[in-house]
């Protein structure tokens, strides 16, 4: 049960970033779509919970040294290109993870207290993330469950504080619904899929069955309430929940604050600790996660609205299709792991 827990505090750290906690995400995905969103986001719990599961047995059956050790056997000659792709791809999302630190910190701070923070988040990232695994989990352990708590409350009330239900069905088609969902849990998996890769031969199936499953139903939950939310309200921020948040109270505000960057943190750390050990070879070298930290602020500089609203999208082909290259050869693996037995 212990192990269960950590595994699902592990796989909601690698996902609940910028865009997720903050609503963002949400909002350009689903709430945009209308009515259709409520729908896209059940269909979005099956595909969490069957991804999940598929990345972590994959990491459990073959049990890789590196992600690249990974993709080298899914794409075979063509994993150089597809490392090299993935590897921007990561840069991208954790560029999204420190413009979204820093769009938090705006909403406290002015911009150069802001950009100061933003430096601190880099440094605490490489220094936990030097601790390795087991540092990561324990911090998750204790903040992730209370981070998924308020983010549930915080969309309790604001719910409250809106005026009327609006149901927006003329927004989009339903075919671009469904194909912001596909998208949307690309981009999602190809942010967590790595991390759970590296992680699962520490787990046994019926901890991955369990995790991927409840970790889907509160990711789900989560993204109904906040979807609730926001398709009742006609709000145009950054971040649209820490906006409404902070018109309930400033305290409520700054605690909400507080949960959002520690999202955003958590996820920064699992793709760090990716980054570091593709590049470095090492996940807990704090030379090397500082090296991957300050590379990505950079980019950060290029906006959180324009990265997640451009660039998430299109990482989330890629997502896609990851996830299904990955569907054919964990079917052939577990075939020969039969056969062997068999045998």
């Amino acid at each position: 049960m212990k192990k269960s827990f950590t595994l699902t505090c592990l796989i909601l750290a690698s996902v609940i970033g910028a865009g997720f906690a903050s609503g963002k995400e949400i909002q350009v995905f689903f709430t945009k779509y209308g009515v259709i969103s409520f729908v896209t986001i059940v269909v979005a719990y099956f595909l969490f919970s069957w991804a999940f599961k598929k990345f972590l047995l994959y990491g459990n059956l073959t049990k890789p040294k590196t992600f690249f050790d990974a993709t080298s056997n899914l794409f075979g000659k063509f994993s150089k290109v597809i490392n090299t792709f993935i590897l921007v791809c990561y840069f991208i999302i954790l560029a999204g993870m420190f413009a979204g630190v820093h769009e938090v910190y705006l909403n406290v701070f002015n911009s150069t207290l802001a950009k100061i923070l933003v430096v601190v988040t880099v440094i605490l990232a490489a220094l936990e993330n030097s601790g390795g695994i087991k540092v990561i989990n324990t911090i998750n352990n204790i903040f992730v469950p209370i981070t998924m708590l308020v983010l549930i409350i915080s969309a309790f009330l604001t719910f409250k504080t809106t005026n009327q239900f609006s149901s927006a069905t003329n927004l989009t088609t339903f075919g671009g619904g469904i194909l912001a969902v596909f998208t949307y849990v690309g981009i999602n998996i190809l942010l967590s899929g790595s991390m759970l890769i590296s992680v699962g031969e520490k787990y046994s199936k019926t901890n991955i069955n369990v995790a991927s499953k409840f970790s889907a139903i509160i990711l789900v939950l989560i993204m109904f309430l906040f979807n609730l939310v926001l398709i009742n309200n006609n709000i145009n921020t950054s971040m649209p929940m820490l906006s409404l948040s902070f018109e309930i109270n400033w305290w409520w505000g700054i605690i909400t604050l507080v949960c959002i960057w520690f999202s955003i943190y958590s996820a920064i750390t699992s793709v760090t600790f990716v980054l570091s050990n593709l590049m470095f070879k090492s996940s807990n070298c704090f030379s090397g996660n500082l090296i991957v930290c300050v590379i990505a602020y950079i980019v950060s500089l290029f906006g959180f609205n324009n990265i997640v609203e451009f660039l998430y999208p299109i990482i989330g082909v890629v997502g896609i299709v990851f996830i299904i290259v990955l569907a054919f050869k964990l079917k052939t693996v577990l075939k020969q792991k039969r056969y062997t037995m068999q045998t």
